[in-house]
């Protein structure tokens, strides 16, 4: 009886570059000490020992990590949601399915396995694309394989199956969450700013003006130098899609509209220059003389 053949790694590579290459790592450390780094570790240790390339987790499963790990549900649950948001797990699978992998995992999985012959996937947990993925990787249920292996794709998208059609979804969703990097490390907690910075950049690839990373931070640095008001921020970057504007600039009367509205009253309805306070002054002076002279000549 043929042995059967193992999922998972014993053990995976680790770069030396980790703790100062990658921004999100600086700012897990940042946000949550030494204790973000140790959960994102112990996470990808069990995913390359279980299955190799994902790990399938249920509504108890912070509860494990909590008791292996000695902190408490909550926090392993924050460092969780900063590791989905931040893409550093897919999102998107974790929010339809409880699995956590990633691109860069899978890459990894890949050289980890090389030297075997043939790797039995789940396709629906495959984030690669067909040019990515190893010959020796093969997908289940029922479908050819994937990769060199002569996974077929008709080029015609009307003859796309449901399988087909969900790597298409799953792809954009990729491409979503890459929009969501830069920007979203800037915009944080601020959901409506992070959704402008998106519908901007949507709109210059519409044009044909592309943004690269650079550009995104040129972007974030111009926005700043008009204003750190974030709210004002968004309605700039609102503008600009509106117009199809390729850059950002001040809003028109901005000072204006944030100044309070006072309600009018017969002083601020005072038009200065109108009256002569000379003549005022005159007339005053006029009285109190008639008052005096009355006064000394009696009655």
């Amino acid at each position: 009886m043929a042995r059967p053949q193992k999922k998972g790694i014993d053990y995976f590579p680790f770069d030396v570059n980790f703790f100062t290459f990658d921004k999100k790592i600086k700012i897990l450390r940042a946000r949550y000490g030494s204790d973000g780094i140790v959960v994102y570790i112990y996470l990808l240790a069990e995913i390359y020992k279980d299955e190799g390339y994902y790990l399938k987790v249920d509504d108890d499963f912070n509860y494990v990590i909590s008791e292996e790990l000695n902190m408490s549900p909550d926090k392993i649950g924050q460092i969780m949601n900063f590791l989905l948001e931040r893409s550093l797990f897919d999102n998107t699978l974790f929010k339809s399915d409880k699995v956590l992998t990633s691109r860069g995992i899978q890459r990894r999985f890949q050289e980890a396995v090389a030297k075997r012959t043939v790797i039995e996937i789940e396709s629906k947990y495959w984030l690669l694309d067909a040019d990515e993925t190893k010959g020796f990787i093969k997908c289940t249920q029922n479908e050819s394989f994937c990769g060199e292996n002569g996974s077929k794709f008709p080029e015609n998208e009307g003859f796309r199956g449901e399988n087909d059609t969900k790597k298409s979804k799953v792809k954009k969703s990729r491409v979503k969450e890459s929009k969501e990097d830069i920007f979203g490390i800037y915009c944080s907690e601020d959901k409506e700013l992070l959704a402008a910075f998106i519908a901007f950049e949507d709109m210059r690839n519409k044009i044909k003006k592309p943004m690269t990373d650079r550009a995104k931070q040129m972007l974030i640095k111009e926005l700043n130098k008009i204003t750190k008001d974030r709210r004002i921020q968004t309605a700039i970057l609102n503008k600009s899609v509106l117009n199809c504007w390729q850059s950002v600039y001040p809003l028109k009367n901005g000072s204006e509209q944030q100044k309070p509205t006072l309600k009018k009253t017969s002083f601020s309805n005072f038009e200065e220059g109108k009256t002569e306070y000379s003549d005022i002054e005159q007339k005053s002076l006029q009285k109190l003389m008639s008052r005096q002279k009355g006064e000394i000549n009696g009655p």
